[in-house]
């Protein structure tokens, strides 16, 4: 092993010791416990620890800043909406903090908050998609039968605005191109409110996909209708349907979104070989990362269907 490979191993398990340690602060301090959900768990935890060590920060999966328990005694939870989300519904944005009330009683829970926040409210697998006739970037009306050739359609909940939806974008790029010819299509759609996220509107996706060549249609969909259809949470946020238009994956485009030259699994990829190759998905459902979808007149951090 070199002693660059053997170094970044060392700070990478010291990374995750912190976060083990940071998170069990902020239970004890906060009155609350970890999500039932083990794989929530492990996500939150690893994604956690890999900011630690490519930003030196403490950084959430929803982007946020977080408060450090090691030097602030006041702060009883890591993203200051956290603390609220979970008075409020019984578990926080990210997933990984739940209320106690909530772990004895999650199975009276509504299903959207009782699958987590990272897991979010989502479409079933098998689920068909929803239609849809939204406006595009190129100043064409799309809808879902356009694409009745193709063998695969990939939806990605988008935005401009998004850390996350940016450092994926040259991404989706080079899987459309990759793609395109095995008869798949990526179809992005951003149905963010514009009134707090003006970068989000029609006229700036429309500069968006011209600055970054995008090669797939990027559509509007001022309802949300479609957004909530899905059952989305996140930008960005992959909902994959074969050939018969059934959902076949739902959630991240790989795993690493910080440096694409560290990914280990290409999700989205592997789904879409498998799906070519006429082959159940293997992992169908991984949990999404990224930004909220911002909804109108909702706050920052409302999900489809809490009322």
């Amino acid at each position: 092993m070199s002693a660059d490979r053997g170094g970044e191993e060392e700070r990478s398990r010291e990374a995750r010791a912190r976060v083990e340690r940071m998170v069990s602060r902020y239970i004890e301090r906060g009155g609350y416990v970890l999500n039932p959900d083990p794989v929530t768990v492990e996500h939150v935890m690893a994604a956690l620890a890999r900011n630690l060590v490519t930003h030196g920060r403490w950084y959430c999966p929803c982007r946020e800043v977080l408060g450090d328990p090691e030097k602030d005694r006041k702060n009883i939870c890591p993203c200051p909406q956290h603390h609220a989300d979970i008075a409020r519904g019984g578990t926080c944005e990210c997933g990984i903090f739940v209320s106690k009330e909530y772990a004895r009683t999650s199975d009276s829970t509504p299903t959207h908050i009782r699958k987590g926040g990272m897991m979010g409210w989502k479409m079933e697998l098998g689920a068909k998609a929803p239609d849809f006739t939204l406006k595009g970037v190129d100043g064409k009306t799309h809808s879902l039968s356009d694409y009745a050739d193709k063998k695969a359609v990939a939806v990605i909940v988008s935005c401009n605005h998004c850390p996350t939806v940016i450092q994926y974008e040259d991404r989706m790029v080079e899987i459309q191109r990759d793609y395109a010819d095995k008869g798949v299509l990526l179809v992005a759609i951003n149905g963010n409110e514009t009134d707090g996220h003006p970068t989000d509107s029609f006229d700036h996706m429309v500069q968006r996909a011209k600055a970054k060549g995008l090669n797939f249609p990027y559509l509007r969909d001022d309802t949300q209708d479609i957004l909530k259809a899905l059952g989305a949470v996140r930008t960005p946020e992959v909902f994959l349907f074969g050939p018969d238009r059934t959902l076949v994956y739902h959630g991240r485009i790989d795993d690493n979104a910080d440096n694409p030259s560290r990914v280990k699994r290409h999700d989205l990829r592997e789904a879409l070989n498998e799906v070519l190759a006429g082959k159940p998905v293997s992992v169908p459902d991984t949990p999404p990362v990224g930004c909220t979808v911002k909804w109108w007149g909702k706050d920052a951090h409302w999900m489809p269907g809490e009322e």
